[in-house]
């Protein structure tokens, strides 16, 4: 089988570990941590709850690269390339990058926590981008790519909390945005992840 080459191979992680093993590497962010860690990525949040000034936040954008199927000899899982990218408000500064992730790991560490958040506001912002189904029927990669679209939608619109986003932009290992970051997206520069 071939793979296109920008595609990650892994090591078959332990299945029901995986997503354990992953949010443990990522770390959960304390309250007192949130308005610090998002003022990284241009974000002003007042407190884990409550956003700042009424001014325009920075952009984020989510969508899919691809995805490539892991070879092992037992179970096979597939891991989704999803391009980031995050404009600050002013348009400064901009950092692009690509980060892979399985599809338990986006459904466990991003899905369910924006949707418990949400309660029964998630239709108003998903409603019409329906999350993937278990076991990657036909169809899976548009239903994730559109569903990131309308998460990317939900954070420009204050929706979900400082907290989460803090936790979204650790879950996709967002560079920081710094001096030469603007320099960098000029050059055309994609910043890789460390996965």
């Amino acid at each position: 089988v071939a793979f296109r080459r920008c595609m990650p191979v892994r090591d078959r992680p332990l299945d029901k570990q995986s997503v354990a093993k992953l949010s443990t590497k990522l770390k959960e962010i304390k309250k007192t941590e949130v308005v610090a860690a998002l003022k990284q990525y241009g974000f002003v949040a007042q407190t884990s709850k409550l956003w700042g000034s009424t001014g325009p936040l920075p952009e984020l954008h989510l969508d899919m690269v691809g995805s490539s199927r892991e070879i092992s000899t037992s179970k096979r899982h597939t891991w989704y390339s999803m391009f980031c990218k995050v404009i600050t408000g002013e348009g400064f500064s901009t950092r692009c990058w690509v980060v892979e992730r399985r599809l338990a790991h986006i459904r466990a560490l991003l899905h369910d926590p924006v949707k418990q958040e949400l309660g029964e506001d998630y239709v108003q912002y998903f409603g019409k981008a329906r999350f993937a189904h278990h076991g990657k029927p036909p169809g899976t990669t548009a239903r994730v790519e559109s569903w990131l679209a309308a998460l990317s939608k939900a954070i420009h619109y204050r929706s979900l909390s400082p907290a989460l986003v803090a936790s979204i932009l650790r879950f996709l290992e967002a560079p920081v945005l710094d001096e030469d970051a603007g320099r960098a997206m000029s050059e055309g520069e994609i910043v890789p992840s460390n996965v």
